[in-house]
């Protein structure tokens, strides 16, 4: 399934996008500090999220000036928050087809949508007709019988039709058979919808901050993971471990520390390789794990148990320093590829990956670094939509992938207070308004306009 457009409302500082159109393969957003993109970012995620904590809608969510009002409603008419637009895909329509036949070419766009109440909403055109037909036509069914459902309209009157009718031939029977068992709701449009409910790719939110910690308390590591307080950065460590079949409890059974340090080494070895395929910056670094007992004199929680440190050795001046003190442009990309690894190994890559800031540590030719490996890894198998502010993180040569993101301030109308919120008709004091950035650049000059100005 491939996303064409979204439209968010009433979420955070996002009153209404407007609808905005969504690349096939990498889609760019950009705009200033509070203009609303990591909002959206994290609005769209919620249609299906990989995270369990970031999958609904919260009421908290809603925006702050209007919330006491809408509190009162909430409940009986929950708020719209979410629409978008999908194109099916070669797969989709296969395996669409295998249950509804030819009518699944048919199905042109789908629209889906998710409010307050959590609920997911599709809404698309299918012939109930021409299914109920290819259901009966996948049956060699011979005269009488097919007399005996000629001018079905659709499933539930074809199952209306046959649970009527006593007795039943055989060959009605198998249709009868067939319709309850393979058709929810005995409707081609339940049928479809669970369909694709499963087909819906995985978004996975990646912010700036997501960084792997240069030393883990394994006591300290294990309590916050049983009381669910793990950082981010935790979670790109743990993704680390799941890459080499290890999980938190196995840290329990530390004794065997030549082995976990072998296997995490192993792993890295793997990922460095991954990371200097694109890493221009500095080809000489290497990614070592030690496993050492805590010292009493350290600072809490460093002082008890196993910790395990990294470090990253620079092979050309046989020097290593601890991994959070080197460059956060190559931490932050190391621990994305980690991060992207895991996610692709739990969970396949039926994935939409939204990334918050990527590369905002990175010098202007590791951002480049960074769309390169945007464009050759990511892009020729997932939708991207990613946030920046740096005009290095731009590729000039595809602006139609650009998105502008900026507030759009309207008057109150006389005698209009403000504050009374969309959702009674009024004029709303900002809308998120999205844009392609390439309206906003001249032909004979590529410069950026005023209210961005940053050479490109």
């Amino acid at each position: 399934m491939i996303l064409k457009t979204a439209q968010i409302r009433n979420f955070k500082s996002i009153n209404d996008s407007t609808e905005f159109t969504v690349d096939k393969r990498v889609t760019c957003l950009v705009g200033k500090n509070e203009s609303g993109k990591t909002a959206i970012l994290r609005s769209i995620g919620k249609l299906n999220s990989t995270e369990a904590d970031a999958a609904e809608f919260d009421i908290f969510e809603y925006p702050r000036r209007y919330m006491m009002e809408y509190q009162q409603r909430a409940e009986a008419e929950p708020a719209e928050a979410l629409t978008t637009t999908w194109a099916l895909g070669p797969l989709d329509i296969e395996d669409l087809e295998s249950v509804i036949g030819p009518a699944a070419r048919q199905i042109q766009s789908i629209k889906i949508q998710k409010g307050y109440d959590n609920q997911v909403v599709f809404t698309f055109d299918v012939d109930e007709t021409a299914v109920a037909q290819h259901v009966i036509d996948s049956f060699n069914l011979d005269r009488d019988d097919l007399r005996s459902v000629e001018g079905v309209t659709s499933l539930a009157d074809l199952h209306r039709r046959l649970s009527d009718m006593e007795p039943r031939s055989d060959g009605l029977h198998r249709i009868l058979d067939a319709v309850i068992s393979n058709f929810q709701d005995f409707s081609a449009h339940q049928t479809v919808a669970h369909r694709l409910i499963t087909r819906l790719p995985k978004f996975a939110y990646f912010s700036e901050y997501l960084r792997m910690p240069g030393q883990i308390a394994v006591n300290d590591l294990r309590a916050r993971a049983r009381t669910n307080r793990l950082d981010e950065g935790d979670k790109v460590f743990l993704a680390l471990l799941e890459t080499v079949g290890r999980s938190v409890d196995d840290l329990e059974r530390i004794d065997q520390h030549e082995m976990l340090t072998a296997e995490l080494e192993a792993a890295s070895n793997r990922i460095t390789q991954e990371v200097f395929q694109y890493w221009s910056q500095n080809q000489s670094l290497r990614v070592q794990f030690q496993l050492q007992r805590a010292l009493p004199g350290d600072p809490a929680p460093f002082n008890e148990g196993w910790i395990i440190r990294t470090r990253i050795q620079n092979t050309r001046h046989g020097d290593s320093i601890n991994f959070d003190e080197r460059s956060t442009g190559f931490v932050w990309f190391f621990s994305f590829v980690i991060w992207f690894n895991q996610i692709r190994n739990n969970l396949g890559d039926n994935l939409f990956l939204l990334l918050d800031d990527p590369g905002l540590s990175l010098h202007a030719n590791g951002q480049t670094d960074l769309l390169r490996y945007m464009e050759d890894k990511l892009a020729p198998n997932y939708q991207v939509m990613y946030t920046t502010h740096s005009p290095f993180m731009i590729d000039a040569s595809k602006l139609h992938r650009v998105r502008t993101v900026e507030n759009v301030f309207t008057q109150p109308r006389e005698g209009e207070m403000p504050g009374a919120g969309p959702d009674q008709g009024t004029t709303p004091w900002a809308t998120g308004s999205l844009a392609p950035i390439r309206r906003h650049f001249s032909r004979s000059k590529r410069h950026w306009p005023m209210r961005f100005p940053v050479p490109c």
